[in-house]
């Protein structure tokens, strides 16, 4: 079993940072335009 470090080095927080801004854009990106085109269904 794996056991994970407890603090994290300041390192290890720009490619984590650069990881989740890398997938959460796009998938808000995503999620905007489903529910615009949402609420042309219930005009």
């Amino acid at each position: 079993m794996i056991v994970a470090k407890a603090t994290q080095s300041s390192s290890n927080l720009v490619p984590l940072v650069l990881s989740w801004t890398l997938v959460g854009v796009p998938l808000v990106w995503g999620i905007s335009l489903t529910l615009i085109n949402a609420t042309k269904l219930f005009k």
